[in-house]
């Protein structure tokens, strides 16, 4: 007989499939807590300058994966298969101010020029797009090219709201998986996530090893909830161009959100982790603006059958390994 351990093991291989089977889990954010270490007098300001009708080009990527992968003895034609569900997308698009407020808030109206975007599940390509190739020009994702939207920024690279995008969703209304697709891009969650993952000092000034804070948390499904502090460091303030450097360390600031989660987060209990999240940001601040930033947060679990080196292990996995991997990356490029 299967001992009460080994039982436990494959309850929580299966579930790990189903966990696996479903979309990735995502970023939320209640709320933002920023704090800055006294820098020198004289120093630059990380804060967007916004100048009506400038236009300027920015690359946008966005990851998202999670896998399962199973060690040990597994037959062909064994329900332990494991492998990769997730997307990538890029978008270049260009960004027009229209207006400028009081306190220097901008109306941003947004264009998409290109779009590139693939996905799989569990290994299989679901989809394959490049508004760069003329097979795909009747792929509905194809609507989003020179539509528009607009937002409004704030000066520390909040995105405030999205104030319309009637234009561009109208462009890809439809009921297909990749209609849907498209359509997520042009959800205010991932509209504010393509525009306000940078949050900024502001007019504070700034030198090197001047730090500032964030709180941000990631659900992770039945991994439960995630909280970090995201701490930026300035490494260098010369010649206009500086550089940062960005730490996410687990926190539990976040205590009321985890403990909704308590019943998910036990889960996690039954598995080894290890995490990482990092992030660089290059800032103009002659100009004001960005000129690049990306981050990636990495996390790994591990669970190991007790009963995997006994005679009634033969047929099933010996351990198995979840992971997540969030991206985030935007450039500047005209």
């Amino acid at each position: 007989m299967f001992s009460t351990k080994k039982i436990n093991f494959l309850m929580l291989a299966f579930v790990c499939l189903l966990v696996f089977s479903c979309g990735c889990g995502e970023k939320s954010k209640p709320g933002s807590v920023i704090s800055k270490s006294q820098p020198a007098k004289a120093a630059p300001t990380l804060a967007l300058n916004f100048a009506e009708r400038a236009v300027d080009v920015y690359k946008v990527t966005l990851e998202s994966s999670k896998g399962v992968e199973f060690e040990g003895e597994v037959p062909p034609k064994s329900s332990f298969k494991g492998g990769k569900t997730g997307s990538d997308i890029e978008i270049v698009f260009s960004s027009e101010v229209v207006s400028v407020d009081q306190q220097g808030n901008a109306v941003q109206k947004i264009t998409v020029n290109s779009v590139k975007y693939t996905a799989v599940v569990k290994n299989n390509p679901v989809i394959d797009f490049d508004s760069s190739r003329d097979k795909d020009k009747v792929n509905p994702l194809f609507g989003l090219i020179g539509k528009s939207y607009t937002i409004k920024m704030a000066t520390n690279g909040k995105m405030l709201s999205v104030v319309s995008a009637n234009e561009i969703r109208q462009a890809v209304k439809g009921g297909s998986s990749t209609h849907k697709a498209a359509q997520a891009i042009v959800s205010d969650k991932v509209i504010a996530q393509r525009h306000g993952s940078v949050i900024l000092p502001g007019d504070e000034k700034v030198a090197a090893d001047t730090t500032w804070k964030e709180l941000e948390s990631f659900d992770f499904g039945l991994m439960g909830v995630q909280s970090y502090e995201k701490v930026y460091t300035v490494n260098s303030a010369e010649n206009a161009q500086v550089r940062v450097s960005m730490e996410g360390l687990p926190s539990s600031e976040m205590a009321e959100e985890i403990h909704k989660e308590q019943q998910t987060s036990n889960f996690s209990k039954m598995f080894d982790n290890t995490e990482s999240y990092e992030g660089r940001l290059v800032f103009d601040s002659a100009a004001g603006k960005i000129k690049s930033y990306s981050e990636k947060l990495e996390a790994h679990w591990l669970a190991v059958d007790p009963a995997a080196n006994k005679k009634d292990a033969k047929g099933s996995p010996a351990a198995l390994r979840m992971s997540v991997v969030k991206g985030f990356s935007i450039e500047k490029v005209d």
